[in-house]
């Protein structure tokens, strides 16, 4: 008996209906007969299409079938999707049905049949329970009397948040109820077929179905007692094909993984296990009772079992409802996937050797879904992926913080660069030199980072000579390199790559981002907010900012970059969690003149001075040079890290503010043929120059190194006013230093003078041996402590000089 048949005879056999065209529709009309055999051929043949009523109790309540109507009446292509969501669902839940496409040729219906006639409330109940269960993420499925698929839902704010399914419920009352018998006109069988990438729908012969019953009861965790049902036993066999008695480890693995799935206490995975250890001819006496003794059950899950077992042969039942199975299948794909979360309480993966990939986002949904199609060779669902999401971000809130690094580590006297590559490389430097070591005792997250290729031997003077960095600047940006490898997430200065117009300061900015921690976007400006530097900051190992005019707004976001302090920002501003970044990085700045910004950012920053190239080549040839160079450029830059490893101990730390960095300039100045101690003086006095020069256009400032010149007696001189007084002083002396400053930089009141002259004092000590304190009244106390050789006149005329540097750079 054919499929149709057999639902014809679960239909009313008092009447039934036949289809025919009323003025170009299709309409149905009622006959008082049974149906016939050769009704049917017709009927298939498209010759007499018919129709069935499903109700078959003498008052019409009741009915064998549940039909669910996808309907697209515009041929929009519309019904395809919801049909094929709601048949994995049913197909996953345990419950048989058929699918076909209905005689319009573009709606499709499923039939759920029943052995027993139920009653259409009933039947309408079982209907909103079974869509409402369909779990596809922003989607609701709603049983209706009337279909009317793909509806959007709107927020109160417009926007859109999810889509709605209304699908038609068969029978939709009581009496007669009229529905087409599949598979006439343009109506077809249709089946799921599974590929290693997608489950599609697709037409099928009529033959290839087969009518099953709805189960009155879903198949659930069976009991202990008809365990024997799923085929324990088969499945051990299968299962113990993967292991090998003769190896200890396997031998404990299977064990473990048995007690996973059935507990320790169970009796018969225990007598299992002994029986087949028992087949090793190393089994000794005995060893059947370390059962009691084996531990690491958390690399196994419940499914574990079972999925080993269908590997290997089982094509029995499993023990679990869908829903414990999603759940499983998350357990079971996370079991070998080390989970942990940072030192800012951020979650991460590692779902493959050396690859952490961070839980919350879309990339860790990605990977699992991919790594759940290899092993388990069928599509997961989106409800099984975000499972997966769900329970490693539970394990990871358990952890305790571990470190974890960007491109950059340091353990003991070892350093080590991420490559990011496909092949997650990672390189070790140390005081004899640098190479590949995979099994580093790091772990490294990507962040932003773009692949980097294996680094080649190369010679440090092949950098020197293609960067177009005058001599003694060298040293100093070779400095800040080394340091950003060698002190990572620790104190290193702001390196400001400083130059006249073409100078190339965005193609050299580009070059060493891409030497040390290539990423898109590197020759990006400022960021505009703390939030967005705090967030560039999380992920790239090293900043950069190209076409920068200013860096006043986060003047003190970059000191605490620079040398400590940490940054936080709030997740999401509905939400009370802070995202907290408490390592600090390396910054390069291009554009910008360091001259006018404040004493404490100014201490931090070292001026990398660029000359004019000598030849100058097109973008392509430029790209090309850098891509045939750049792998020896990176090793000549790590074998420099090596040298500076193997001496940086032998250089007395002076300064309690980038001591690291100075004792690694000492040793790259060494290395470049300068004399012990030339780092230190050079540095001291790039720092006096550059606050000398900020100091140019501070009014405060200078009107003070113009009033204290009065009171100058050499050491030991010294006088006192109040805020009140200098701010007269200074209104006074506004006619004679009204070519040097500007007025819009002058004071207000008295109050707005007082921490513009704290701001002051360091340089004033500094530059003219003034030291500023306050008295009992607060009043400023200055007093002559050294004798300076710069004077007013020298500020002034640097300030000039400055002034003139300006205009011709600019073409004036």
């Amino acid at each position: 008996m054919s499929v149709i048949e057999q639902i014809v005879a679960l239909a009313d056999t008092r009447a039934h209906t036949q289809g025919y065209n009323a003025k170009g529709k299709f309409a149905y009309r009622k006959v008082e007969s049974p149906i016939t055999p050769e009704q049917i051929d017709a009927h298939l043949n498209g010759s007499q299409p018919l129709g069935m009523y499903l109700n078959v109790d003498e008052q019409r309540q009741k009915s064998h079938f549940l039909i669910l109507d996808f309907d697209d009446h515009d041929a929009k292509g519309i019904a395809y999707q919801p049909t094929l969501e709601v048949a994995l669902h049913l197909r996953r839940i345990g419950i048989p049905f058929l699918v076909f496409r209905s005689g319009g040729g573009h709606g499709y219906h499923i039939w759920l049949a029943f052995e027993n006639a139920r009653r259409v409330d009933t039947l309408k109940d079982d209907a909103k329970r079974l869509l409402a269960g369909v779990e596809v993420e922003k989607t609701k499925f709603v049983a209706v009397s009337s279909g009317n698929l793909n509806q959007m839902n709107f927020n109160a704010n417009g926007q859109k948040v999810g889509i709605e399914h209304g699908v038609e419920v068969l029978p939709k009352g009581y009496g007669e109820q009229n529905v087409a018998i599949p598979c006439s006109r343009k109506g077809a069988a249709m089946h799921l077929v599974d590929t290693k990438t997608r489950v599609s729908l697709e037409e099928c012969p009529l033959d290839d179905l087969e009518l099953q019953f709805v189960p009155s009861r879903q198949a659930g965790r069976k009991k202990s007692e008809d365990a024997s049902s799923v085929g324990m036993d088969a499945a051990f066999d299968a299962f113990i094909q993967k292991f090998d008695p003769d190896n200890r480890d396997q031998w404990g693995a299977a064990g473990i993984c048995l007690q996973a799935a059935f507990g320790k206490e169970s009796e018969w995975a225990r007598e299992r296990w002994s029986e087949w250890s028992r087949t090793s001819p190393k089994y000794r006496a005995g060893d059947d009772a370390e059962w009691d003794q084996l531990s690491g059950a958390s690399n196994y899950t419940p499914l574990s079992f079972w999925r080993i077992a269908k590997d290997h042969g089982y094509g029995g039942g499993w023990p679990f409802k869908a829903t414990e199975q999603r759940k499983l299948l998350a357990l079971d794909f996370l079991a070998d996937v080390r989970i942990l979360r940072d030192q800012s309480d951020v979650a991460y993966a590692e779902l493959k050797p050396r690859e952490w990939v961070r839980i919350d986002t879309n990339d860790f949904k990605n990977r699992c879904a991919l790594g759940m199609l290899r092993a388990y060779q069928k599509m997961p669902q989106e409800q099984d992926v975000k499972s997966a999401q769900m329970i490693s971000l539970a394990q990871a809130a358990e952890a305790a913080p571990e470190h974890v690094d960007l491109r950059f580590a340091r353990v003991g006297g070892k350093r080590y660069v991420f490559l990011a590559d496909p092949d997650c490389t990672i390189i070790e430097i140390d005081d004899e030199g640098w190479r590949v070591n995979n099994e580093a005792p790091v772990q490294f997250r990507k962040g932003v980072g773009l692949p980097v290729s294996l680094p080649e031997a190369g010679e440090l003077s092949d950098l020197i000579d293609f960067l177009n960095v005058d001599e003694d600047s060298m040293v100093f940006l070779l400095a800040w390199m080394v340091t950003a490898i060698i002190n990572p997430g620790q104190q290193c200065p702001i390196a400001i790559l400083d130059g006249s117009a073409g100078s190339a300061k965005s193609s050299t900015l580009a070059t060493l981002i891409e030497m040390l921690d290539p990423r898109v976007g590197a020759q990006a400006g400022e960021p505009k907010t703390e939030d967005d530097l705090v967030v560039t900051a999380y992920q790239s190992a090293v900043l950069s900012f190209d076409n920068v005019d200013t860096l006043a707004r986060l003047s003190d976001a970059l000191c605490r970059l620079s040398t400590g302090g940490g940054l936080s920002k709030r997740k999401l501003y509905s939400d009370g969690d802070v995202f907290s970044v408490d390592a600090m990085r390396p910054l390069l700045v291009a554009g910008l003149d360091p001259t006018f910004y404040r004493q404490d950012l100014i201490e931090r920053i070292v001026r990398v001075t660029l000359t004019r190239p000598k030849a100058y080549l097109d973008e392509d040839d430029f790209r090309a040079f850098k891509a045939a160079n750049m792998a020896r450029w990176r090793g000549a830059l790590y074998s420099l890290v090596s040298r500076v490893l193997r001496d940086v101990h032998t250089v007395k730390q002076t300064s309690s503010r980038f001591g690291v960095f100075s004792r690694v300039g000492e040793c790259v100045a060494r290395a470049l043929g300068q004399p012990d101690g030339w780092f230190g003086l050079a540095y001291a006095k790039m720092r006096l120059d550059m606050a000398e020069e900020a100091a140019s256009a501070d009014s405060v400032y200078i009107f003070l190194v113009d009033y204290l010149s009065a009171f100058d007696k050499g050491v030991g001189s010294k006088t006192e006013h109040t805020a009140t007084e200098l701010f007269l002083e200074m209104k006074t002396s506004l006619g004679d230093l009204s070519n040097l400053i500007s007025l819009k930089d002058v004071p207000g009141n008295a109050r707005a003078i007082s921490p513009r002259i704290v701001q002051a004092s360091t340089l004033l000590e500094k530059a003219h041996g003034w030291r500023v304190s306050r008295g009992r009244h607060r009043e400023f106390i200055f007093e002559k402590v050294d004798d300076v050789e710069a004077t007013a006149e020298d500020v002034m005329t640097m300030m000039r000089e400055h002034q003139v540097r300006i205009a011709d750079e600019a073409g004036y």
